[in-house]
């Protein structure tokens, strides 16, 4: 009942371990409905699978990124229950399945998600390390750009078609930070599970791990990012967005401007103060204290920018050696927001349209595929 996508391109001996170790997670499970669609984003050394009907295999004609090959796989998909995996992942335990689609049958315009257990390499050796628990859900956190949901969460097709399925555009990852953004436009809300769902395998040769270490381009596919959803960033909220109150009118909601608290350098002149922005991998909130003013700086997650004094700015320089904080950024909203503005929710008269998922060409279909015409 569930159809589990998992986009792969393996290029070494070691990555081909890791994939059949997330198969093997799965054929593991109590819940035995399910089928495995796994896209071969032209890999150069991948394993034979096990035998098992259950496992679908499809090649993809040209190299295209994960974000195609997971829609690629969810139009080859024969059930309504979607779940992605990567292939350096694995399902947490033999339940998973059974636990997630549980919880998401009892309403299934929600995204199923729950928390995560580090994989990490430890003296050569790869080991179950600390447990990241994942914040509930809020439309706004999720605008946060932080990606306070994982990739593998358990939702139907039809967020899938409404959400416009992964964009290829934001091509070196976060592009699954945007799919849940327009899951939740489209009135398709997260709802966190108290459970840990899904092993995250901690790497160097991660998507992840290069956007931030490598390439460096976490910045700009956060630009991108906002650029594609301008309207929510701005408090223009589609009709039945999952913030803003599900679609209700603002005098349903009662929305007023809530007065911003004053900026603990309002008195500054603008001289001595510079934005800066938080680049690094902390989600949650925290504080930053300037030794020169003593004032603590709140830091709400990546993406943040704030006004610091430039006598307090030797801690961001030194923070995360030197890679945690841009300073010296431009303003938020081009120069015409401070550091408090909060945009106004309001709600639209018109429902998000996102445009069909853009799927990539395979070598062939399956009999199952090729079946249903």
């Amino acid at each position: 009942m569930i159809s589990l996508i998992m986009p792969a391109r393996i290029d070494t001996t070691e990555k081909g371990f890791w994939l059949l170790e997330a198969v093997e997670s799965v054929q593991q499970q109590t819940m035995k409905e399910w089928e495995l669609i796994i896209i071969d984003d032209m890999s150069s050394q991948f394993p034979e699978l096990p035998k098992d009907e259950r496992i679908r295999y499809f090649k993809m004609t040209e190299q295209q990124g994960p974000a195609l090959a997971r829609n690629t796989g969810v139009a080859l998909a024969e059930y309504e229950a979607i779940l992605p995996l990567d292939a350096d992942d694995r399902l947490a335990t033999d339940k998973t399945l059974e636990i997630m689609f549980d919880a998401w049958a009892r309403d299934k315009k929600q995204v199923i998600y729950g928390s995560l257990q580090r994989l990490e390499l430890i003296d050569n050796t790869w080991r179950i390390a600390k447990v990241v628990e994942l914040p509930e859900y809020t439309f706004e956190l999720s605008l946060k750009l932080a990606g306070i949901m994982p990739v593998s969460c358990l939702h139907s097709r039809e967020a899938h078609t409404a959400a416009g399925g992964w964009k290829k555009e934001i091509e070196f990852g976060l592009e699954d930070v945007e799919y849940w953004i327009a899951c939740g436009k489209a009135g398709f809300c997260g709802r966190h599970i108290n459970e840990i769902t899904l092993v995250w395998r901690r790497h160097e040769t991660s998507r992840s791990y290069k956007l931030r270490n490598v390439n460096q381009q976490e910045r700009a596919m956060r630009d991108v990012i906002r650029s594609m959803h301008e309207d929510v960033y701005n408090g223009r909220y589609p009709m039945g967005c999952c913030g803003g109150g599900r679609g209700k009118t603002p005098s349903q909601l009662g929305v007023t401007r809530q007065a911003a608290p004053a900026s603990p350098l309002a008195a500054i002149s603008a001289d001595q103060k510079v934005w800066v922005q938080y680049n690094g991998s902390r989600n949650a909130a925290f504080g930053v204290k300037g030794r020169f003013t003593g004032t603590v700086y709140r830091i709400d997650g990546p993406g943040h920018k704030l006004e610091v004094h430039v006598n307090d700015l030797n801690r961001f320089k030194r923070s995360g050696r030197g890679s945690d904080f841009a300073i010296g950024v431009t303003t938020p909203d081009n120069g015409t927001a401070t550091e408090a503005t909060i945009p106004t929710p309001t709600i639209q008269d018109t429902v998000f349209q996102a445009p069909s998922p853009e799927i990539a060409q395979i070598e062939r279909l399956d009999k199952r595929a090729a079946s249903r015409g």
